[in-house]
């Protein structure tokens, strides 16, 4: 089963109601993300005192309870340069 987390861009306002749908897709994308831009999901983690595990699991739609979409739209903020 998938979750639905709906973020606000502060400054885009053509993405307004951008819609990440927590799946192992999401989580790939935003680990080659990390990538990309030299880090990894697993250093943003321990920066912003997230643990990892609980990280994976709630891009990866396996955590859905309600605190499960806090660290995702901070971390999706995060990979698109929000935050």
């Amino acid at each position: 089963m998938s979750h639905i987390i709906r973020t606000e861009p502060e400054h885009d306002m053509d993405n307004r109601n951008a819609t990440h749908r927590a799946s192992p897709t999401l989580y790939q994308h935003v680990r080659a993300k990390f990538v990309l831009r030299g880090s990894t999901l697993n250093a943003w983690s321990r920066d912003n005192s997230v643990a990892q595990p609980n990280a994976r699991k709630a891009l990866m739609g396996e955590w859905t309870g309600p605190k499960a979409s806090e660290p995702v739209s901070r971390i999706v903020a995060a990979n698109e340069g929000r935050g």
